[in-house]
């Protein structure tokens, strides 16, 4: 349970860069810029929650969005226990661990790939992640699709190269 939680959680914070187009890339030290205003995010967010959490058989789950260091909203989903269906709320403690890491970067890349569809950069990216995951023949898929939106992709060729062995 505590892995469905984290995950969740980590999906939620990337989620926030899935709003970037996947190739602009900030230097060091610059915080992430969301170009939505708070208000399609905040129901954005409220809408595709549920979902995720249903798709990730996560139980319960508290986000934050803070905005220039300032809480702009806050809310919680799902319940403490599925029994009594006693919701979370702002009380609710939750324990954390990093242990799904390689979890949540895999759904950041697969949200980034659902909002960016037209990217190369995106699908090179989660063909990395399979790969690294030992997940060939998905790895070796999402390099093909980058090369088709972008052949010149020197990153997607050598990988694919070393995915075929040659």
């Amino acid at each position: 349970m505590i892995r469905r939680v984290i995950t969740c959680c980590f999906v939620l914070a990337f989620f926030f860069s899935s709003q970037i187009s996947a190739q602009e890339k900030s230097p060091p030290g610059v915080p992430l810029q969301i170009k939505a205003k708070p208000e399609a995010l905040i129901a954005h967010l409220q809408q595709r929650i549920p979902q995720l959490m249903q798709d990730g058989e996560v139980p319960a789950l508290a986000i934050a969005l803070i905005r220039e260091g300032k809480l702009v909203w806050h809310h919680s989903f799902g319940f403490k226990n599925a029994e009594t269906k006693e919701p979370v709320t702002d009380s609710t403690v939750f324990e954390a661990a990093s242990l799904s890491k390689p979890v949540f970067a895999y759904a950041v890349l697969k949200l980034n790939v659902e909002d960016y569809p037209q990217s190369f950069n995106v699908y090179d990216s989660l063909g990395e992640a399979y790969m690294v995951n030992n997940e060939k023949e998905l790895a070796m898929k999402n390099y093909q699709k980058s090369l088709e939106l972008n052949p010149n992709n020197t990153s997607g060729v050598e990988m694919l190269k070393k995915l075929q062995g040659n």
